[in-house]
C-alpha cells in the first residue's frame, strides 16, 4: 500500500460511511475489503464509499476489489466521488445519489450525504405538486 492511503470510518444509524484518501492500489483494495467484510451483515444496512479524495486509482486495485467482494453484497454498497467509476465494481451503485434495489434509508442528517439533494429536490416537488392541485 502506498503510504498516502488513508480510510475514515463512521456510523449513521445503521449505515456505514467510508472516506477514502490518497492512491488506490492492491493493498489499498485488500484493506478496503476487510473493512467491509467486517461491516456487512445485513441485506438492511448500506456501506458508502466515498472516493473524491482518491488521486489515483490503478487498475490492478481494482481487479483486486472486484475478484474479493462478493456479489452478493454489492447492492449495498455505494460508492460515489470523482473516482467512484473506476473503482467501483460491478454491481455496486455509483454517481449521483441513485441506489440498486432501494438499498438505502437515509435520514438525510449524515455530512456530504448523497441522498440530501435528490431528497431536498423530492420534498421541492412534492409541495409544488401538492399545491397545483
Amino acid at each position: 500500500m502506498e503510504n498516502n492511503f488513508t480510510m475514515k470510518t463512521h456510523k449513521q444509524d445503521k449505515d456505514l460511511h467510508i472516506d477514502m484518501k490518497g492512491t488506490f492500489d492492491g493493498a489499498s483494495a485488500f484493506a478496503l475489503i476487510h473493512e467491509l467484510g467486517n461491516k456487512i451483515y445485513d441485506k438492511n444496512n448500506s456501506i458508502y464509499v466515498e472516493t473524491k479524495d482518491i488521486s489515483k486509482v490503478y487498475p490492478f486495485g481494482r481487479a483486486i476489489l472486484a475478484s474479493n467482494l462478493p456479489k452478493a453484497c454489492r447492492k449495498c454498497v455505494y460508492f460515489s466521488g470523482a473516482m467512484a467509476d473506476r473503482i467501483a465494481p460491478e454491481g455496486c451503485a455509483r454517481g449521483n445519489g441513485n441506489l440498486h434495489q432501494g438499498c438505502h434509508k437515509c435520514t438525510g442528517n449524515c455530512e456530504n450525504c448523497p441522498c440530501k439533494k435528490s431528497s431536498t429536490l423530492n420534498s421541492q416537488t412534492e409541495r409544488i405538486s401538492a399545491y397545483k392541485k
